[in-house]
């Protein structure tokens, strides 16, 4: 650090002299002059001095350059930014998706008329149509652009500075995404299969479709893709960036190694397959190989994820039953359920919940409990039911109020030997219910 007052000053170990000033909005700047001699630094000094005042009193445009270049542009440096600091792809996508977003709604074209008044219907319409979450993600996106401008002297100011969004609450989600049983994701899929054909065939009066393999193949796909998010938690984007190399398939310990440069927490991710999906993934490639008459490149991707594959998940619900085809607007079913859904399947399966979290990749297991673990009404009803041995004051008035059986007289030894802990206690309520 330079001496009080020393300016030019030179830095321990370098030849050359640096300067100090502040810029016009007030911030200090310090740089190198590149040069070994003391008035050439001194000249320098007084220059960017005459700029900044020059700059101040309205005579330079520091902005100028920037007034005139396409917004896109803007967005497009920014992206390069991203990238270049590393940052995980999917943040990097949705920020660029969400400047995208704006701009469209905005309709600008230049940084001068891009601001919090352009945006606004724009985003009354997000906060009206979307969860809180989604809602706070857009401002974010939007603000951290502007700190961009500013802070590469793109921009006087950020834009977007003022903007604020309140932290998202469980009461303030417009939905509530379903967690599907083991029973209903055998379905979902089952129905993916024969959906597409059976639409064809009710829409062009039973004729069969010139396109019955390729429609036939994208069920099965679909299917394979249902089964491995619900078995393995991974996310739409996640499963998107598997590549075959990702895969270990061969032996009794199929798993997927993915690495974090994909994953949501940017941590590699390491979990195990079942062996149904291997066997399955196995035929994939196969097939694919037959297909092209050679090898599958090991770094193709996986998974072929549709554009609309939330519409296909909900379309093959409804054609499952499990949806109905005008549920309330608060519901959702989604791919992203299919993550729910691995939660509940797994809990179904009586998998130790330390595992559970292992699977998800939640660095805290609250998280696995309280996000994605919240156990159902219909499940907590039948686990509930009867599970506290009546006591002696009570059971005199089991006839009179419709008590289950459970609180019968008749039945003490059998109801003092169940608890929450009773494995075969807990099958009878969940038969009952």
């Amino acid at each position: 650090m330079p001496k009080q007052g020393t300016n030019p000053y030179k830095r321990p170990g370098s030849p050359y002299w640096y300067i100090w000033f502040l810029d016009a909005s007030g911030r200090e700047q310090r740089k190198s002059t590149r040069s070994k001699h003391l008035a050439n630094a001194r000249r320098m000094l007084a220059k960017m001095r005459q700029e900044v005042e020059d700059s101040r009193t309205g005579l330079v445009d520091r902005f100028a350059k920037s007034r005139g270049r396409p917004l896109e542009e803007f967005v497009r440096d920014y992206r390069a930014h991203l990238v270049a600091h590393d940052r995980a792809p999917r943040y990097v996508s949705s920020c660029i998706r969400h400047l995208h977003a704006a701009i469209r709604a905005s309709e600008v074209s230049t940084l001068t008329d891009f601001d919090v008044q352009s945006v606004a219907s724009h985003l009354n319409e997000v906060r009206a149509n979307r969860s809180s979450k989604t809602f706070k993600e857009h401002v974010g996106s939007l603000k951290a652009f502007g700190s961009w401008l500013l802070e590469n002297r793109l921009w006087p100011e950020n834009p977007f500075a003022v903007m604020k969004a309140k932290k998202a609450k469980d009461g303030d989600k417009t939905f509530v995404r379903m967690g599907l049983e083991l029973k209903q994701v055998t379905l979902l899929a089952e129905a993916a299969t024969v959906r597409g054909l059976q639409e064809y065939a009710r829409t062009h009066q039973g004729r069969p479709s010139p396109f019955h393999a390729e429609i036939e193949q994208s069920g099965k796909d679909r299917a394979l893709l249902y089964w491995t998010g619900a078995t393995t938690g991974f996310r739409k984007e996640e499963l998107g960036a598997w590549t075959w190399e990702d895969l270990y398939l061969v032996g009794d310990s199929p798993r997927i190694e993915l690495s974090g440069r994909f994953t949501k927490n940017g941590h590699d991710a390491n979990i195990p397959l079942q062996p149904f999906i291997a066997d399955a993934l196995k035929a994939k490639r196969k097939s694919l190989s037959v297909a092209s008459g050679k090898p599958v490149n090991q770094r193709d991707q996986v998974f072929h994820i549709p554009v609309d594959l939330a519409e296909h998940v909900r379309r093959d619900a409804v054609h499952a039953g499990i949806l109905k085809d005008h549920r309330p607007t608060y519901k959702r079913l989604d791919f992203h359920c299919l993550r729910y859904s691995c939660v509940r399947i797994l809990r179904e399966l009586q998998v130790p919940v330390e595992v559970v979290q292992k699977v998800l990749r939640h660095s805290d297991i609250r998280l696995t409990l309280e996000l994605y673990g919240s156990t159902e009404d219909e499940m907590v009803t039948n686990k509930m039911r009867g599970v506290v041995p009546t006591p002696e004051l009570f059971r005199s008035l089991g006839s009179s109020v419709g008590s289950s059986p459970r609180s019968n007289a008749g039945e003490d030894d059998e109801t003092r030997g169940t608890g929450p802990n009773d494995q075969n206690g807990g099958a009878t309520s969940a038969s009952a219910g």
